[in-house]
């Protein structure tokens, strides 16, 4: 007997409805079987990751992605070191992509100016956006320093998070009713 096709969160939901938003001619959601398809293929990235990548692609590309775009970035992400994930950080600095005064004076959990929480942890405990965009380049050595040691922090933190989540699913023979309703 076939098993049941896992369902989209709702973190995933709206990733994928951002992505019908942007590109409503390559991926109509009002066909059941392209939904299908595309949460076939994203159901394993988790939300917060999948919205972080489908707002890094708005931001950095020009066409629809295919679901195997997704899964690239979602594959290059999670093997993402401090090093890389800090060349990320000045990168956005360096583009003044973070000038936001909306997002600047937001407070701190909404503060996110890439959707992926682990790097936002991490930069707030280097300083936050406004006070690195600041610095000179000659100081920011001391932040990359707290930097890298928050962001290893938080992967480890959401690493435990997933294995707890992946054994709830496992003890709950994948009732996704439980585990959704469930936080580590």
């Amino acid at each position: 007997m076939a098993k049941e096709p896992r369902k989209l969160n709702e973190a995933q939901f709206y990733a994928l409805s951002l992505l019908a938003g942007m590109y409503p001619h390559e991926i109509p959601t009002d066909n059941p079987a392209t939904v299908e398809a595309w949460a076939r293929y994203i159901v394993d990235i988790p939300g917060d990751t999948l919205l972080s990548i489908v707002d890094e692609w708005n931001r950095h590309e020009r066409r629809a992605p295919k679901a195997a775009d997704l899964l690239d970035r979602f594959a290059a992400r999670k093997g993402e070191d401090g090093e890389t994930a800090w060349n990320r950080v000045l990168s956005i600095l360096r583009s003044g992509g973070f000038r936001d005064r909306e997002q600047m004076n937001a407070p701190p959990k909404e503060r996110g100016f890439t959707g992926d929480p682990v790097l936002e942890e991490a930069v707030q405990a280097a300083g936050g956006w406004a006070r690195l965009a600041a610095m000179e380049e000659k100081n920011l050595v001391f932040a990359k320093r707290d930097f890298l040691a928050a962001f290893a922090k938080e992967t480890a933190k959401r690493a435990t998070d997933q294995t707890l989540t992946d054994g709830m699913k496992e003890l709950t023979d994948g009732n996704d009713d439980i585990v959704t309703d469930w936080q580590p």
